[in-house]
């Protein structure tokens, strides 16, 4: 076998350094497209949270009020937490169509509430979960099994008033 002569060496060094030209080009092109279509996922899930974000409680008096524009399709209250740190459960506490600009406050039956779990659906018919005026979460039976499960352990829940005893 004969040595390569200097111009052969300078055709590998030149086929060297297109190959890694490629491969680099291909490997930025694959990060751009990672980094847009994350970007993309994330305003998409911007967009669907944004009147899911203008669906707010209050508790003492315990209400859901609907802050956008358009008509929250149903509201119903699945757990209150009470002062005593007792969770009621509630099988009846649902409510039509809340349009935009109302309150539907609800009688929690005497009992001083401190936290609300409660679920809804927006005007696009996407189904949300909202504990409080925690960020809104989309509906999965994932996401519905982690909030309750936060929401029966009273410890992962400290309220301004629990937290400052002084504040009561």
């Amino acid at each position: 076998m004969e040595p390569l002569a200097a111009t052969d060496w300078w055709m590998v060094g030149t086929n060297f350094g297109v190959a890694v030209g490629t491969l680099s080009a291909v490997g930025v092109a694959l990060v751009v497209a990672v980094r847009e279509d994350k970007r993309r996922n994330l305003e998409q899930a911007e967009a669907r949270a944004a009147q899911a974000k203008l669906v707010t409680s209050t508790t003492n008096p315990l209400t859901i009020s609907n802050h956008s524009g358009l008509t929250v399709l149903s509201v119903e209250i699945l757990r209150t937490l009470d002062d005593r740190d007792q969770i009621t459960w509630w099988n009846t506490a649902q409510h039509g169509p809340l349009r935009a600009g109302d309150i539907w406050q609800f009688d929690p039956q005497g009992r001083p509430v401190r936290a609300v779990l409660f679920r809804f659906m927006d005007a696009a018919g996407v189904h949300w979960l909202r504990k409080d005026n925690d960020p809104p979460e989309q509906l999965t039976e994932t996401v519905q099994a982690r909030l309750e499960r936060q929401f029966r352990e009273a410890t992962t829940y400290k309220p301004a008033d629990v937290a400052n005893p002084e504040r009561r």
